[in-house]
């Protein structure tokens, strides 16, 4: 067994140190992992066609991947002419997704065909590259998106009663969302006034949130989860 340890020496870059140590562990296996990652999901959809102009690029991996490699040298888009399209590239660590950003909220051109690119500089946390690149096309419509999204399904349901303490709290988007914003601060579970601790996961390809408690649900308890400003509130 290991420990990791990461001392209240780091600092924010206002100066503010870490409240207490932050401590872990984990056990190794027998072997090492040299298994090469795979893009498992990709958005836009390959061959998609009157994508908006504002859309973001997000490829989601089989694995954790090495955030170092994630950057703008290994998440490419490219216009009908082969000319680069600039934008940033985030990597959010429990999704496994990477996200670009076309440097202007609407600087994809109308009617145009894009090629995504995923280099083989994309490595997991054990080093492994992606064993090709990997290439796909999408086309843009006419117009940005200017939809708000929506929760299509929440799991338990509102006002659901005997829920089981062992249960997933999850929800359900009308589109596909940025993985960056699927984290603990949007996404809350409170007795009371009090937030459950628990684990925030997206799974892009099904376009959910999910919290994960970190111990059982307290017993005949009315609870509230909250998604930004839309809430539910279910029992056990």
């Amino acid at each position: 067994m290991f420990t990791a340890t990461i001392t209240t020496g780091a600092k924010d870059l206002a100066n503010n140190t870490l409240a207490s140590n932050a401590v872990w562990t984990f056990t190794t296996g027998a072997t090492p992992d040299v298994t090469p990652p795979t893009v498992t999901n990709k958005v836009p959809a390959a061959g998609a066609s009157n994508v908006a102009t504002n859309a973001s690029v997000i490829v989601t991996f089989s694995e954790d991947m090495d955030p170092l490699t994630i950057t703008s040298n290994t998440i490419l888009l490219q216009g009908s002419g082969g000319g680069a399209i600039t934008g940033t590239v985030t990597y959010a660590v429990g999704a496994k997704t990477a996200t670009f950003n076309p440097s202007s909220p609407a600087s994809l051109p109308t009617g145009n065909t894009f090629t995504v690119i995923v280099t083989t500089g994309a490595k997991d946390l054990a080093g492994n590259a992606l064993t090709n690149n990997v290439l796909w096309t999408f086309a843009t419509g006419a117009t940005p998106d200017t939809t708000r999204p929506t929760v299509t399904l929440k799991v338990p349901a509102n006002g659901a009663t005997a829920v089981a303490l062992n249960a997933k709290v999850v929800a359900t988007f009308s589109e596909d969302m940025d993985p960056a914003t699927m984290i603990g601060s949007n996404f809350t579970v409170k007795n009371g006034a009090t937030n459950l601790a628990g684990t925030v996961t997206y799974t892009a390809a099904a376009r959910t949130i999910s919290f994960t408690p970190n111990s059982t649900l307290p017993a005949s308890t009315v609870l509230t989860a909250t998604l930004n400003h839309r809430q539910s509130r279910f029992s056990r």
